[in-house]
C-alpha cells in the first residue's frame, strides 16, 4: 500500500478521530565522541492514546510467506495520554528500519533500550520527561488492541502499491515476490527485570508473566512483574 491507502486503513482502525504527525527519532551515535544519529522521519497516527506508524511499511525488512509474498509491518502502541507514546513508537520504528533487516518486526522481537533512547531524545530537543517510569525497554507482541485478531491487508500480484520511499526489497532477500501482505505488530514498554526474563526464558514466559500479574502493559509507571538482574 501507499501512504493514502496505509492511512485510510489505520484511521479504520484506531479509536476516535485521527491526527497524523511526523516525527523524527535519535539513536545513539556509534565511535568515539559521536553524537546522537537521526533516522529517516516516520508519519504516525495518533487516536485517543493509541498511536500506529504509517509508513514503516515502506521498508523490506525481508519477512516472506512461504510462498513468497512480501510481508510488511506497521507498529501500534497505546499508552496514557500523559506519556509520549508516539516518540517511543517511532524510536522503534527507527530501530527496525536502520537495522536494515537485522531486526524482525514481528512479535517477540526485543527492543533494548528503545524507551531509554526515547527518553534522551526528548530531553535533547528540551522536551518535558515523565517521571517515575519504570520502563526502559520495547519488545513487540501480537496486537492486543483488536479483539477480532491481526488485522492484515492483502495485495495481489501484480497490484501492490508502494510508498513513494519505497527502497524495494534488500538484494538478498532474493526474487521481486508474488504479493504483499501488510500487518500490524505492537509495541509495548518493559522493564529491567522484564527483559532479562524475556531472554532467559522467552517473550511467551514475560507475557503470561504480565497477564498472570494482571498487568497493564501501556501502564509505564507499574510495578514491574521481575526483579531486574542483580537484586
Amino acid at each position: 500500500m501507499n501512504l493514502a491507502e496505509t492511512e485510510y486503513w489505520i484511521d479504520s482502525l484506531l479509536p476516535g478521530e485521527m491526527t497524523v504527525w511526523e516525527l523524527q527519532a535519535a539513536l545513539p551515535g556509534t565511535g568515539r565522541h559521536a553524537g546522537p544519529a537521526h533516522g529517516e522521519p516516520f508519519t504516525v497516527g495518533v487516536a485517543e492514546g493509541v498511536c500506529a506508524t504509517l509508513d514503516l511499511s515502506r521498508f523490506d525488512s525481508g519477512l516472506r510467506t512461504p510462498d513468497g509474498a512480501e510481508v510488511r509491518v506497521e507498529l501500534v502502541t497505546a499508552a496514557a495520554a500523559d506519556l509520549p507514546a508516539a516518540d517511543f513508537l517511532a524510536t522503534a520504528a527507527t530501530i527496525v528500519s536502520e537495522s536494515a533487516g537485522t531486526i524482525p518486526p514481528t512479535p517477540g522481537t526485543l527492543l533494548p533500550e528503545a524507551m531509554t533512547w526515547t527518553l534522551a531524545d526528548l530531553a535533547d530537543g528540551g522536551q518535558e520527561v515523565p517521571a517515575g517510569l519504570t520502563v526502559a525497554h520495547g519488545m513487540l507482541i501480537e496486537p492486543r488492541v483488536w479483539s477480532r485478531g491481526t488485522p492484515t491487508v492483502t495485495e495481489a500480484p501484480g497490484r501492490v502499491h508502494v510508498h513513494d520511499a519505497d527502497p524495494g526489497p534488500h538484494p538478498e532477500a532474493g526474487p521481486a515476490p508474488a504479493g504483499r501482505i501488510t500487518t500490524i505488530a505492537q509495541l509495548i514498554a518493559i522493564s529491567e527485570g522484564e527483559l532479562a526474563l524475556a531472554r532467559a526464558e522467552g517473550p511467551a514466559a514475560l507475557l503470561a508473566a504480565l497477564a498472570a500479574a494482571g498487568a497493564d502493559p501501556g501502564d509505564w509507571r507499574r510495578a514491574p512483574v521481575a526483579p531486574a538482574p542483580g537484586r
